[in-house]
């Protein structure tokens, strides 16, 4: 028996019938060889697809972000060239004054807004992902059964829910650190 390719085995989902756009229905799945569905389940690979979401939607904020920087750079440059075609110094107009200091603060605003996003992703990717992989990766090595190769996959995702702001938090005395589902 040959195993397919991993590259077989993601496949891309779009309903043709839905009216969102790509970036909100957009979804990668990957089918699991059978011998390792007693790790990854079913449950396991909804939390997978849950967190791609997630980080798919921050790219999807970013990008945004990022389109509204070039729509705000053409605007300006268009009110440079229409004040020059139409004769106006632009030191002595007020109108153009108040024009380019709104748009230094929507720069402003958007510059803290790509800042968070950028941190809040790094976050997900390299303390929550990249370092409970790594936890996960030692907790495998050092299991001797396949319940506690199991068990430790569970973690890491309980870990990955709680890191990615999908669920609450909890002390061992049952207070809770974080209310916030997204």
């Amino acid at each position: 028996y040959k195993f397919p390719s991993d590259r077989d085995r993601f496949t891309i989902t779009d309903d043709e019938n839905d009216k969102r756009t790509g970036w909100d229905v957009f979804t990668l799945t990957y089918d699991v060889p059978t011998p390792l569905t007693a790790i990854v389940h079913p449950n396991a690979m909804e939390i997978y697809s849950r967190v791609f979401s997630l980080l798919f939607f921050l790219k999807r904020v970013e990008y945004v972000l990022n389109s509204t920087w070039r729509q705000s750079a053409a605007l300006h440059h268009a009110l440079i060239k229409s004040a020059q075609y139409n004769g106006f110094d632009l030191a002595d107009n007020e109108g153009y004054a108040c024009a380019t200091i709104f748009l230094r603060n929507i720069s402003m605003i958007r510059q803290s807004m790509l800042h968070f996003v950028g941190k809040l992703q790094s976050y997900f990717m390299f303390e929550i992902l990249e370092g409970g992989w790594k936890r996960l990766e030692r907790q495998i090595k050092a299991a001797s059964t396949l319940d506690q190769v199991i068990e430790a996959h569970n973690h890491y995702l309980q870990d990955v829910l709680r890191g990615c702001l999908f669920q609450e938090s909890t002390d061992g005395d049952g207070s809770h650190h974080q209310q916030s589902q997204l």
